[in-house]
């Protein structure tokens, strides 16, 4: 006997729980590379402003502080915490910030990425005169969010905080474009999230990277 006509309404939505399982894992394993890739860079930026301010001999002892802390965090983070937080305090105001990065990735890993999220934001907050800091701050406190599930309770007051960085002239743009995307999707609006991603996916100056995320996310939504 053949078997029954499957109902469209059913076929219909056990395509969607599938594509909604494909998309979680998509974000799972995006989402925590987006975050190393950004966590790597400020270290980098960390590493080379410390040299500098070596180089230029404005508290020494801070900056070999400071990385000291850089290399006691993949073996000792609870030590390397504890060091980047006494360099907040005292340390001259430029490495201050850096420390304040750094030491927020690490409670992110010590703890959970709300505790992340919360560094980041704070920091944010407080980051006036330096808008290539703030919104990489923004950012990163975004991505920790969606990390621990905030998303997609909080979806739109996310994204209205990622939005302004999408501006042409922004160098997190690109990044932002690409949380936006996710968490339109997250929130239920998979159009804008296509149109998005198909941005993202055609325009050239597009980092590698998300270029290919873009393509592998519109194959999903699509």
């Amino acid at each position: 006997m053949a078997d029954p006509p499957l109902d469209d309404g059913l076929i219909r939505e056990i395509e969607e729980d599938l594509r909604e399982e494909k998309l979680a894992r998509l974000w799972k394993t995006y989402g925590s590379w987006i975050i190393a890739a950004c966590v790597a860079l400020v270290i980098g930026v960390a590493v080379g402003e410390a040299w500098q301010f070596y180089r230029e001999g404005v508290r020494a002892e801070a900056t070999e502080r400071f990385t000291q802390a850089l290399r006691l965090a993949d073996g000792s983070p609870a030590e390397a915490l504890e060091q980047l937080d006494a360099l907040t305090e005292d340390a001259p105001e430029g490495l201050q910030l850096l420390a304040r990065f750094r030491a927020a990735a690490l409670a992110g890993e010590i703890e959970d990425p709300g505790a992340a999220a919360t560094e980041y934001q704070s920091m944010a907050d407080g980051i006036d005169d330096q808008p290539l800091y703030r919104d990489l701050a923004v950012i990163l406190a975004t991505m920790n969010e969606m990390a621990a599930g905030a998303a997609p309770d909080n979806a739109a007051a996310l994204i209205e905080r990622l939005e302004p960085i999408d501006a042409a002239d922004n160098p997190w743009r690109f990044t932002a474009r690409e949380l936006i995307a996710h968490l339109a999707l997250q929130s239920g609006d998979p159009t804008r999230a296509r149109e998005m991603f198909q941005g993202l996916a055609d325009d050239p100056l597009t980092p590698a990277g998300i270029r290919a995320r873009a393509g592998d996310m519109l194959a999903v939504v699509s």
